[in-house]
């Protein structure tokens, strides 16, 4: 199912552009958007649906991770229909709490398997959500199927039978919109993988969230197989102590073709879809095609800066020329930090002899 692409039409993605330009982080109307939100070692995913309503998926470990959470969700200008925790580890629920003091969705959908006994967050979890008018509701493999203001959402796992571990026991979701689908692994490993290629033998999808952060415990060769992703996002904190990503699940997403995406190199990654074609930007940072070219610019080394300004997937001196030529329009039309190279917060001169450099 490699239907992935990494660009919209330029006409839908220049409209966005503009709406997005009024907001701190890009919006697109009529497409499905997740937002990755860099939450450190944790998860964080905020889907808005072609029809506008959104569902946070996790929110990472801790108050302060929450309140970063409930910034990132105001700052879209959206309100929260729906949270779904994954499972009970801290570092998906520990900022849940605090999202519940800022919103009150309408659902809340939870693993039926959390761990026991119930922790100090997951309690207050569900005595946050007893104390207000918020469907409750845990939920199975198969068990759930929702379009969702043409956004399709259905449950993967846990099974009928809990693992031993509450990992496997992850919600896993699959969220598609028109032929495109994102499949979101919460925390799920091996096991649980097993079991969905099992019980779901049609499985695919062009997204991959991949499971536990990357960690080696996911992400098997047979799975990747099966779900053919062109994308792989990683929800990973910059130098965790847990060695995450692992070289080994590196090297299983490479071997399998998939372009990786990672909070730790990359921040919030933005995924958007029309429901045919898809388009990732990173860093929350809004980036659009240089005037006179249709591909966008990429950054090949993932240090935040976008070395390749013509998008033709290197670096090499016609990116020097186009800095040269158009450093006036860049400056207006691009975020500053993606290509100041000299970080001195504006595009000038020295950014092309710095970029110049570079390509040596």
């Amino acid at each position: 199912m490699r239907q992935f692409h990494e660009r919209l039409i330029f006409c839908t993605f220049f409209m966005c552009s503009i709406i997005a330009a009024v907001s701190a982080v890009p919006i697109y109307p009529g497409n499905l958007t997740a937002h990755f939100i860099d939450v450190g070692e944790g998860d964080a995913i905020f889907l808005v649906s072609p029809g506008n309503n959104t569902v946070l998926i996790d929110a990472g470990c801790n108050e302060s991770m929450g309140a970063r959470v409930v910034d990132y969700i105001r700052s879209t200008g959206f309100d929260l229909d729906m949270i779904i925790a994954t499972h009970s580890d801290y570092d998906h629920i520990g900022g849940i709490p605090t999202v519940l003091m800022n919103f009150t969705p309408r659902v809340f959908i939870d693993s039926p398997y959390p761990a026991i006994p119930w922790t100090e967050t997951y309690t207050a979890i569900r005595t946050r959500i007893n104390q207000t008018n918020i469907s409750y509701q845990a939920i199975k493999a198969g068990e759930y199927d929702l379009v969702y203001q043409g956004m399709n959402l259905s449950v993967l796992n846990p099974q009928q039978e809990p693992f031993t571990d509450t990992d496997n026991n992850s919600l896993v979701l699959q969220v598609g919109y028109g032929t495109v689908e994102f499949l979101l692994m919460g925390d799920a490993g091996d096991a649980a993988e097993q079991a969905i290629m099992q019980n779901f033998p049609t499985l695919g999808a062009d997204l991959l969230k991949v499971g536990v952060h990357g960690s080696a415990s996911a992400t098997s060769p047979a799975f990747l197989a099966r779900v053919n992703p062109g994308i792989a996002i990683i929800e990973a904190g910059a130098g965790n102590t847990y060695g995450h990503p692992a070289p080994s699940t590196l090297a299983n997403l490479d071997a399998a073709g998939a372009t990786v995406y990672r909070t730790d190199l990359n921040g919030t990654i933005v995924v958007t879809t029309d429901g045919t074609s898809s388009f990732v930007s990173t860093g929350a940072k809004n980036i659009r095609p240089i005037q006179g070219y249709i591909d966008f610019p990429t950054d090949p080394d993932g240090d935040g800066l976008y070395e390749d300004l013509n998008g033709n997937g290197k670096k090499d001196f016609a990116d020097v020329v186009i800095l040269f030529r158009e450093r006036v329009w860049i400056s207006v039309n691009e975020p500053v930090n993606a290509m100041d190279f000299n970080r001195n917060g504006k595009i000038d001169f020295d950014d092309v002899v710095k970029l110049f450099k570079k390509k040596r």
